[in-house]
Parts: structure tokens; C-alpha cells; sequence
């Protein structure tokens, strides 16, 4: 299978996009016709991935955010995963991991992702080997994980403080690196959605 940084570039130059889209829902700032709901995060996943999947690469999933509410954010997220996959994206878990224990968690048997977010104080090279193997390359760093250390001679991938953007290094690639840029937007409004989208329009 083709590493995660070659299909990211690949989907980017079909779709002429570097935009992703954050989905951290809360109960509390559900949009009102999402609220009716006994379990509101996958219609709230579906109906946003509904009207933006043209324009963005990826999608990213805040694990905090949908296990807030247990089982069922759980349930969400793997039918909001595979949902978005259907779609032609590429599907991130922002998870931080800080250990190899989360790898079975990630791959093919659990929730299937893309990509994972994981977290160290300083490069880690082991955990590195062990997520790329998992997830064809799909590894990002928080970007303090690569302070003062040298980047890895192949591929790389981090995430900066703010969450706000991706910098994928792949030196097989032709400019060397691809970036996404990440948005988060909420609206509690009936036309959340639209209002996604138009947010997401107005930054290409």
C-alpha cells in the first residue's frame, strides 16, 4: 500500500486542496437539530462530512472528544471513521499516544485510521518504527517531540502547538514535503453545516 505522506499528496492534488477539518464534538455545543438526538455524534459527523468532504484532504478525530460520553462515542467514531473514508479523505486520530500500546487499537482490527497523532518528550525512534509499520507511515508528532533533535533521514511528520497545521516530510516526494492545514469551526445555529462549509470556503 502506498505510504500515508504519497496518498495525502496524491488526494491534495486531486481535490486542489491542503485543507483538513477537526471534529472534537461536545454535548454542550451540539447545533440544535443534532441535540434531538439520544446519541448525537455520528448524525453530527455524518451531516458536517455531508457537505465538506470536496474540500478538504483529511479529516482529524479528537479522541478526547468522543470518548466523553463512553460506548457510544466510541460506536460514533468508528461509523463516523468509516463514513469519512467513503469519501476519499484521508482519516486522522488525534490522540497523542505516548506508548506502542494503542497501535491495535489504530490499525486495520480497530478503528482503521489513516494516520495518529502521538506524543513523547523527545524523538523516539522505537515508537516511530512501531506505529509506521501499523499505519504505512501515518505518524505525526507533536512538534515539541522533535526539539532539538534531528528529523528522520526518510519521513516525518509533526504537528504544531496550536493544532492549526501538519508538516509531512517524505524526501521521495517531489517538493520533498506536503502540509495540511487544520480548521475547527462550531455553530450551535440549524445551518451549522453550511456554515462549516463557508468557513472552510473562505479559507482556500
Amino acid at each position: 500500500m502506498t505510504v500515508f505522506s504519497e496518498r495525502l499528496a496524491v488526494i491534495q492534488q486531486q481535490k486542489k486542496t491542503n485543507l483538513a477539518l477537526m471534529l472534537a464534538p461536545r454535548v454542550p455545543l451540539m447545533p440544535m437539530p443534532i441535540a434531538k438526538f439520544d446519541d448525537p455524534f455520528l448524525p453530527f459527523g455524518k451531516a458536517i462530512i455531508d457537505v465538506t468532504h470536496d474540500l478538504v484532504c483529511a479529516y482529524l478525530f479528537d479522541l478526547a472528544s468522543y470518548l466523553s460520553i463512553g460506548a457510544a462515542g466510541a460506536v460514533a467514531l468508528e461509523r463516523t471513521i468509516a463514513y469519512a473514508k467513503s469519501e476519499s479523505v484521508l482519516t486522522i486520530m488525534h490522540g497523542l499516544f505516548p506508548t506502542a500500546d494503542y497501535i491495535e487499537a489504530c490499525g486495520a482490527g480497530g478503528f482503521g485510521i489513516d494516520a495518529a497523532t502521538i506524543s513523547r518528550c523527545g524523538y523516539d525512534a522505537e515508537l516511530l518504527k512501531a506505529y509506521s509499520g501499523a499505519l504505512n507511515e501515518g505518524v505525526i508528532f507533536a512538534e515539541h517531540g522533535y526539539s532539538g533533535v534531528q528529523m528522520p533521514p526518510v519521513h516525518a511528520a509533526w504537528l504544531n502547538d496550536d493544532c492549526t497545521q501538519i508538516d509531512v516530510i517524505n524526501h521521495r516526494l517531489p517538493d520533498g514535503y506536503v502540509s495540511i492545514r487544520i480548521a475547527r469551526y462550531v455553530s450551535q445555529r440549524e445551518d451549522f453545516a453550511e456554515q462549516v462549509r463557508a468557513a472552510l470556503e473562505a479559507m482556500r
